[in-house]
């Protein structure tokens, strides 16, 4: 993500009044440099740029990205994301009061986003 899109997160997170309740100690089962590369192999935030939004389809795919829309909107086959049909949704999660199925955002015109305006987006 470009540096100035995750110093726009940031702020806004900081706007946000801080909600009091008891978390658990944090238990990791890795080690934790096995979970992320050392520092000096990381790429710098600096060097992260964000297409021109004038580029739809560019800028759409960053906005995905960065997002990680894939994980929710890919269905999951055996415990592994099923990239055949990436973005096609499915997946349930059972919260405690609901349930909500993710949708499927492909350009699919039947079951998809395939139909829809910009407006409507």
């Amino acid at each position: 993500m470009a540096k100035s899109d995750l110093l726009s997160i940031i702020a806004y997170i900081r706007t946000l009044k801080p909600i009091k309740n008891k978390i658990p100690e944090r238990q990791l089962m890795i080690p934790i440099s096995m979970a992320y590369p050392a520092p000096a192999l990381q790429p710098s935030v600096d060097a992260n740029v964000a297409p021109p939004e004038s580029d739809k389809v560019k800028y759409g795919e960053y906005l995905v990205n960065f997002a990680d829309c894939s994980t929710c909107h890919t269905p999951f086959v055996k415990g592994q994301p099923d990239f055949s049909r990436a973005f096609a949704g499915g997946n349930t999660f059972n919260l405690a009061s609901f349930k909500v199925t993710t949708a499927n955002i492909t350009p699919d015109s039947a079951t998809g986003l395939g139909t829809w305006t910009e407006e409507r987006f």
